[in-house]
């Protein structure tokens, strides 16, 4: 295959929006809850990072961020995790979040933010806070990365040898 270096931003976005796949699994409600989350009450969630795709020539992943919000504002709330580092936006520059702060989205730096070809990450014991009222809350999670650029220029890499034949006499 050939690509031009130009091409390789674009090859890149395509392989974030095609091969890597975040998922947001269920909420689950508190532990003395009756099998459903009710209003101000506290529920978690996971995410799941899947870097595998449908072929066998992926791209490791690092610098990951996992950006939370809600599809609409309906009065919920994230509670900032403990782990990891919580910011305003995606940039280490942008603030960081106090853990347990209630907010409408933020950006989480994950402790680990590599992600291996065929690999996926599964982001455990996040916690939303129901709004206080019933009524549908829509979760979203998407994921930050760049590919990692020595899998994408590998420093050991060399072009075919140049040779001349001469002739002793």
């Amino acid at each position: 295959m050939t690509i031009q270096l130009h091409d390789l931003n674009q090859a890149v976005q395509d392989y974030l929006n095609t091969v890597l796949i975040t998922t947001v699994n269920e909420v689950q409600p508190a532990p003395n809850s009756p099998g459903s989350i009710n209003p101000n009450e506290i529920g978690t969630f996971s995410v799941k990072v899947d870097n595998t795709g449908d072929k066998t020539d992926g791209v490791p992943l690092i610098n990951l961020r996992h950006h939370f919000k809600f599809a609409t504002d309906v009065g919920a709330k994230f509670i900032v995790p403990d782990f990891g580092i919580a910011r305003t936006g995606t940039s280490t520059s942008d603030d960081k979040l106090n853990p347990n702060a209630k907010v409408t989205d933020y950006v989480l730096f994950p402790d680990t933010d590599t992600l291996d070809f065929n690999h996926h990450t599964l982001i455990e014991n996040l916690q939303v806070v129901a709004p206080n009222h019933t009524g549908d809350v829509v979760i979203t999670c998407h994921t930050h990365a760049e590919a990692d650029p020595n899998f994408l220029f590998p420093s050991s890499d060399r072009n075919k040898d140049g040779k001349k034949t001469f002739t002793v006499e």
